[in-house]
């Protein structure tokens, strides 16, 4: 409900995703500086749902947060699996387990 209020021009709901981003960004600039990852993928139905209007607080605060030269580079994108990209994740691990 909240994605599709923003979606619909509510300037709180806005303010809320990007607020959400915002912390998001702060976790993801820790993660960069510990494992120096170039780019950072979101999924899950929320992560899908809310996209752009998360991603880009995400990414300002992560550049905010991460150590230099790690975080110029960095880039927040959506999953490409989309709100599936947990399950079919859950079903590869169960997998290699079996093998």
């Amino acid at each position: 409900m909240l994605v599709e209020r923003a979606k619909a021009g509510d300037p709180q709901a806005q303010k809320e995703l990007a607020e959400m981003g915002h912390l998001l960004g702060l976790a993801i600039g820790s993660f960069v500086n510990i494992f120096g990852p170039d780019v950072i993928v979101i999924g899950g139905g929320f992560g899908v749902a809310a996209g752009e209007p998360m991603f880009e607080p995400a990414l300002e605060a992560a550049r905010r947060e991460a150590l230099a030269p790690t975080g110029d580079h960095l880039k927040v994108v959506q999953a490409q699996l989309g709100g599936d990209a947990g399950l079919i994740g859950a079903g590869l691990l169960a997998l290699e387990l079996v093998e």
